[in-house]
């Protein structure tokens, strides 16, 4: 079982919207909107965590959350969730990639790091080339579409193919709060 990272934008809990029940969560997913009953949309809000499989389960266990099994399963097909397992480079490529968190850059002087600030407050430490990606992600376009061109841009550069390197970030990233995933605009 590996991680798993929620797809969208919380919307939060709400209460007279619409025709959204009293007490659901909203989930922006794409161009949609979704409304969750109270413990799918808890669920989903804590894989911003990008907890393992089995960690999320045992979280929900704790909260009372009747099988977590089923709700992680229902939310993947939703398309709600993505889960790290065989051909989650493709499944990643699919999907948009937001800038949440701010680039800071490398500062005054030349540097091979490149700082990032997630909406924690974390400052994490990418090289140029993952710095890029994250300057570079629009929030509509597939993942996979600006991983290819970079790749393409500069070969020459001794790094892993662009879209693994950000696979294997993912969850670091989305835990502290650097990046969302969203469906891409086709």
């Amino acid at each position: 079982m590996g991680w798993v990272i929620p797809v969208g934008t919380p919307g939060g809990i709400c209460s007279g919207f619409g025709e959204v029940p009293d007490g659901c969560g909203i989930v922006r997913l794409g161009g949609g909107m979704l409304a969750l009953e109270p413990n799918p949309y808890r669920l989903w809000q804590a894989a911003a965590a990008a907890p393992q499989r089995g960690d999320l389960i045992e979280w929900a266990l704790a909260e009372s959350i009747q099988d977590p099994e089923a709700l992680i399963q229902t939310l993947e097909e939703a398309g709600l969730l993505i889960e790290e397992r065989s051909g989650v480079e493709d499944r990643v490529g699919r999907l948009a990639i937001r800038l949440a968190g701010e680039c800071h850059g490398n500062g005054g002087e030349r540097g091979a790091e490149f700082t990032v600030i997630g909406r924690n407050g974390a400052a994490l430490k990418v090289d140029l080339h993952f710095f890029e990606i994250l300057l570079r992600s629009d929030g509509v376009s597939p993942v996979s579409i600006l991983c290819n061109g970079l790749d393409r841009a500069q070969p020459e550069l001794d790094h892993p193919p662009c879209l693994e390197a950000l696979v294997v970030g993912l969850p670091l990233l989305v835990r502290n709060g650097i990046v969302r995933l969203d469906l891409a605009v086709q």
